[in-house]
């Protein structure tokens, strides 16, 4: 039987973002193709882009490879 948990907070109903983000770069690692992989670590380099340092340095001790992803460029922000 489930839980009706649509009166608890919103915050204890998601899981934590880093552990989301954890979650999804050991999935990137596992992945079978190389090129998918860079893309993957790619993604998610995006998106440490204006993390907090010390989540930013959690990841790379965690997932050294995200070291040398080139984030993908804020195109919408950018002049040009």
């Amino acid at each position: 039987m489930q839980r009706d948990r649509s009166s608890e907070p919103f915050g204890t109903r998601m899981p934590a973002p880093e552990t989301s983000f954890f979650a999804a770069a050991a999935t990137v690692a596992a992945m079978p193709e190389v090129e998918e992989r860079a893309e993957g670590w790619r993604q998610l380099s995006t998106l440490l882009v204006g993390m907090p340092d010390e989540f930013r340095a959690a990841a790379y001790r965690s997932h050294p490879e995200l070291q040398n992803a080139r984030p993908y460029p804020d195109t919408d922000l950018s002049a040009g």
